[in-house]
């Protein structure tokens, strides 16, 4: 009799092979629970101090959890309310520009540019015009 019996080899590689598969299956909910799990060890000293200190519900764990998300929401609901304009504009003037600079980068002329903004010699300018010039290799 081997040590490593050949029943118990192929019982473990199989067992082996399907956790395997399991977990690569599984891998996006894995990935939540353990951002999950995270975010809870975040919010665990928030919610210890309101645990503590709250008006309403002193030594109660649940409604100081329930405080915590609610003041998470309403300041990722600030954030959005007060970033959004902006990120919209800015989007917006982004992809106005992007014909433009396509272009210049399709051209060579943004070799141009960047020697005058970062006062590259002409040997540095030359080579990265060559570099757009080159066609891309398929890989």
């Amino acid at each position: 009799m081997a040590f490593p019996e050949r029943r118990t080899v192929d019982i473990l590689l199989t067992t082996a092979l399907l956790t395997a598969v399991g977990v690569y299956c599984a891998r996006q909910v894995i990935l939540i629970f353990v951002f999950a799990i995270l975010f809870s060890y975040l919010l665990d000293p928030v919610v210890k101090f309101l645990q503590r200190h709250s008006l309403f519900f002193r030594n109660l764990r649940g409604p100081a959890v329930v405080e915590v998300y609610l003041a998470c929401v309403l300041l990722i609901a600030l954030a959005g309310y007060t970033f959004a304009p902006s990120l919209a504009r800015s989007t917006a003037r982004v992809l106005d520009e992007a014909p433009a600079f396509l272009n210049s980068l399709s051209s060579g002329d943004i070799a141009t540019d960047l020697r005058g903004k970062y006062g590259w010699s002409e040997a540095q300018e030359l080579r990265f015009r060559s570099f757009l010039a080159r066609p891309a290799s398929p890989e």
